[in-house]
Formats: structure tokens, sequence, C-alpha cells
């Protein structure tokens, strides 16, 4: 999927190819903060679950959730 990313390596609003794992959103392997995405394309993160009470992701139908 793409992000629209706010600021990445000294470039302002720019589209980056991004993936999506329990730890976050990671450009390059590297990850970065929810709130340097403007918006997504092409979004398939249906997978998983964030809680509403802690905030922690889970995997949809994992035994920790």
């Amino acid at each position: 999927m793409k992000a629209l990313l706010r600021n990445y390596n000294g470039e302002i609003y720019v589209w980056k190819e991004v993936t999506y794992s329990e730890e976050g959103f990671a450009v390059d392997g590297r990850l970065i903060f929810n709130t340097e995405i403007v918006a997504l394309e092409n979004d398939n993160r249906n997978e998983f679950i964030t809680c509403s009470v802690c905030g922690k992701t889970f995997r949809r139908d994992s035994e920790e959730w």
C-alpha cells in the first residue's frame, strides 16, 4: 500500500510504499509515526484490530486479542 507522508527524509508531502505489521507502519524497513501519514492508498490492514482501551494492535482472531 502507499502512504502520503507529511515529511520523509527532507521531502515534504511525498507518496511512499509502506508495509504494516503489529509494530505499525514502516517505510524501507523503518517504523514511522502514524501522525506522519496524511492518507493511505490501497489500505490492506483488514487482518489487524487495534484495542480501543490500550491502543495495542493484534491480528484478528489471535489468542492475545
